[in-house]
């Protein structure tokens, strides 16, 4: 699947360029050159974040300026459906751990059976511009919470474009091979953490994981979610509990095709850094 996404990147990058020089051309023609000023740079879209869908009908990108609100487009690659949706301001940094960069959450993404995509929508440029202002002024503190600005997620029915979108979630994944399930885990209540073993880690309760069955719409919540992950197959969900007073911590995993969940490991500690293996076959937590 590398060669097609890569002669698809290749396409619309020269695509963009083209139609850039293009744009130069005429103006010298016509009489109109002048040099590139600011507002041009800033204005200049780029491609960013890419996926192709597993059957290769599909490829989705996220099309950004170096300042100012991005889009993601899905286009079919054998039809003309193209689908286009704002997506606010892209973050310029993600998180960080032990003040090194982290892996980001997966920003877009199209399901196994190529039948949705999903991807994240962050505040929109003038709204991070108002957040900042008000820090400024020292406003945003006023009230708990005060001045946070959130993500959400949107699901895209790729047979008609429809969009479906959710509010306050800090990531989504879909649920592997299996298909028909989509993950969201939502932001924690606002309020302290507790420091880590590490200064500079420390240590937040779960929020809600909510699972969404695509076809139906059916919903399902999961309570204190901290972590989660559904392995290749996607034949079963794992996440760790993160309490309060870690009374109810643990390792809890998801049967997907039967909807039982059983208790792997429970105790008065911290779970983290949870991973499956390659085949989806084995889990390691710390």
């Amino acid at each position: 699947m590398a060669a097609p996404r890569l002669a698809w990147f290749f396409t619309l990058y020269f695509t963009f360029a083209f139609a850039g020089f293009a744009a130069a051309e005429s103006n010298d023609k016509a009489g109109g050159k002048r040099p590139i000023e600011m507002a041009d740079i800033l204005d200049w879209k780029s491609i960013g974040t890419s996926v192709l869908s597993d059957d290769g009908q599909w490829f989705g990108y996220r099309l950004s300026p170096n300042e100012g609100d991005s889009q993601v487009v899905l286009r079919h690659t054998a039809k003309v459906t193209e689908y286009r949706y704002d997506i606010g301001q892209v973050p310029s940094r993600g998180p960080r751990r032990f003040g090194v960069p982290t892996q980001p959450p997966t920003a877009l993404a199209i399901s196994s059976d190529s039948a949705y995509a999903a991807f994240l929508i962050y505040p929109t440029y003038e709204q991070s511009r108002r957040q900042r202002s008000q820090q400024g002024r020292g406003q945003a503190g006023s009230r708990p919470g005060g001045g946070r600005l959130y993500n959400k997620v949107a699901i895209v029915d790729l047979s008609d474009g429809k969009i479906d979108t959710i509010e306050k979630v800090r990531s989504f994944r879909f649920a592997g091979e299996r298909g028909g399930w989509i993950a969201l885990h939502r932001y924690p209540a606002s309020g302290p953490s507790r420091p880590g073993n590490d200064e500079e880690e420390r240590v937040e309760t779960g929020s809600d994981l909510i699972l969404i069955e695509l076809e139906t719409g059916r919903r399902m919540n999961l309570g204190n979610v901290s972590d989660y992950a559904f392995n290749k197959s996607g034949d079963w969900l794992t996440f760790t509990v993160a309490t309060a007073d870690e009374s109810g911590n643990g390792l809890q995993i998801r049967d997907m095709g039967s909807g039982v969940v059983r208790v792997l490991d429970s105790d008065e500690a911290v779970y983290r850094r949870l991973n499956w293996n390659e085949e989806g076959t084995a889990l390691t937590v710390l």
